[in-house]
């Protein structure tokens, strides 16, 4: 019986995290499977590195390989929209993650950019979330969401489940809509 009690406190402290999102796709593109995506996470770093680890592991489940865009544009220069189609075309990236977590900024290198489009996200308050895709060469808006995270229990303090739980849940809404394989 203390067994079974002591395995309840367990469950009852730990945190859980779940995760909700409201998506819309183009329904008038063509049917395709993305297969390089540039990803830009606008929060602290901490939370842009576990969503961009995430996407990255979870990402080659699907076939897709994604590339950080502060690996491919570091902070400390302006870029211009050509720049950054240039490295993105020569790259072979057919699709550009926005994602936006609570009130986060555009870092203002990033100004004028696709990468820029993030300031339009919409987020409600700090544990939600935006999210958009896009198709670098046109700026065509293939994909957008918007979500929150939900974490309960006691045990929550410095819980880094949230941003693995907003990557997974993306990446299963872009496979539901067609956008990524497997």
């Amino acid at each position: 019986m203390r067994g079974a009690a002591g395995i309840l406190c367990i469950v009852w402290l730990g945190a859980c995290t779940q995760t909700t999102l409201d998506t819309y796709a183009d329904r008038d593109q063509a049917p395709r499977y993305l297969t390089h995506i540039v990803a830009y996470v606008a929060a602290p770093a901490t939370i842009s590195n576990e969503a961009q680890a995430t996407l990255n592991l979870e990402g080659a489940k699907h076939g897709v390989t994604f590339d950080n865009a502060f690996y491919l544009f570091p902070t400390g220069r302006s870029y211009t929209e050509q720049d950054v189609k240039r490295v993105m075309s020569s790259r072979g990236v057919d699709g550009v993650l926005l994602i936006r977590v609570g009130n986060s900024a555009v870092v203002k290198e990033y100004a004028g950019t696709l990468f820029g489009g993030i300031e339009s996200v919409a987020i409600r308050s700090a544990n939600n979330f935006g999210a958009r895709l896009i198709e670098p060469s046109s700026g065509q808006i293939l994909w957008s969401g918007n979500g929150k995270v939900t974490e309960s229990g006691l045990l929550i303090f410095g819980n880094q489940s949230g941003p693995t739980s907003v990557a997974t849940t993306i990446l299963s809404d872009l496979k539901a809509k067609g956008l990524l394989r497997n």
